[in-house]
Order: structure tokens, then sequence, then C-alpha cells
């Protein structure tokens, strides 16, 4: 796993490296969570205290500090497999933007011990200096989705109603908004 190259500095043969040195706790959150096996292909600090990490076999969110959740010197990392990706959802500003990662199957758990200005823990924030790598970051996990989906995903449930199942729970608890919820639920019902 390498994250020493500088995303803003530009290679001979392309864009700019999407995997950076996440400093102190946020670095410390990645190298606690990504396996000694597991490939990095994106490391990006997204704002104060929050990073996103894009591996061959999931995505990391990791925020650090007090106002993201994870107590004054604390690092928190909330792991999203791609198999339970339903969407992803990228707006952008003049100022910034967000990328937010619908996800099925994976309860949200509460927390109700600390202050957070995220209150969403599948989304990030940026600012404007990093678009154009929120838009790459977003190209790689949008296509592994796919990837996924097409090979098919060893722990979904074998039929439709229990996916369904899934589903609603989902909408039932948050993280799906009716809109989101008749997408996801059409591509089931066509197969796709």
């Amino acid at each position: 796993m390498s994250v020493d190259r500088d995303p803003e500095a530009s290679t001979p043969d392309g864009p700019a490296s999407l995997v950076e040195r996440l400093p102190g706790n946020l670095g410390r959150g990645l190298r606690d969570n990504v396996c000694e096996d597991e490939i990095v292909d994106a490391a990006v600090r997204t704002s104060a205290g929050e990073a996103i990490v894009v591996t061959d076999r999931r995505v990391l969110i990791i925020r650090a500090g007090f106002v993201t959740g994870a107590g004054v010197f604390g690092v928190r990392a909330r792991s999203i497999p791609y198999s339970r990706i339903a969407a992803v959802d990228l707006r952008l500003g003049p100022l910034g933007g967000h990328v937010k990662l619908v996800t099925v199957g994976t309860p949200k758990p509460p927390d109700l011990t600390s202050f957070k200005l995220n209150n969403d823990d599948n989304a990030v924030t940026f600012g404007a200096r990093r678009k154009d790598h929120m838009k790459r970051v977003v190209t790689i996990v949008a296509g592994r989705v796919q990837a996924v989906r097409a090979v098919g995903d060893p722990d979904a449930p074998e039929d439709l109603a229990g996916r369904l199942v899934e589903l609603v729970r989902a909408r039932d608890a948050g993280a799906l908004t009716e809109a989101e919820f008749a997408q996801v639920k059409s591509r089931l019902l066509r197969g796709a």
C-alpha cells in the first residue's frame, strides 16, 4: 500500500494521482483499517478531519477529531463494501461539494456520544480545489459497484423478496429517499 504520492502534482503520463499522504490521525486511521494485501486506488483528504479512501474491496470514510464525532484525538472509519452501495451521489457547487454513498443492507449505527457537523456517516464534503479529484473518485467507485453487480454479490440474498425487504428497511431507516428507493426497486424488478 502506497500513500506517499501528492494528488496536486501532475505526472508526466497523466493527471495527478489520487493517493496522497493523509496527515496525523487520518493517516493513522488509514493504516489501522487497510489490510496489507488491500490495494489503495484513492486516498483523498476531503476537508478538515475527513478523508475518503477507495480500495480494491471497499470505500472507507475516515474522520478524525472532535467535530467529526471521533472525540478530540480519536479516529473513526466507516467501511462500505461495494456490494452494499446502491448509488453514488456527487453534488457540486461553486465552493465545493459533497459525495454521498447510498447504501443498502448496512444499518447506520446511532451515535449519541458526540457533536458532529456532518450527520451522514456515508458522506464527505470537499472544497473547490478537490472537485476534479472527487469526480475521479466517484468514477472509480461507480465502476467498482457496476463490476460487483455484474459478477453478483455472494453476500446478497438469493431471492428477489429478500432484496426487496432489505430495500424497504433501508428506506424506512432513512438511508434512501423515495426517489432513490423507486429507482433501486425498479432496477431490482427489471433484474439489472
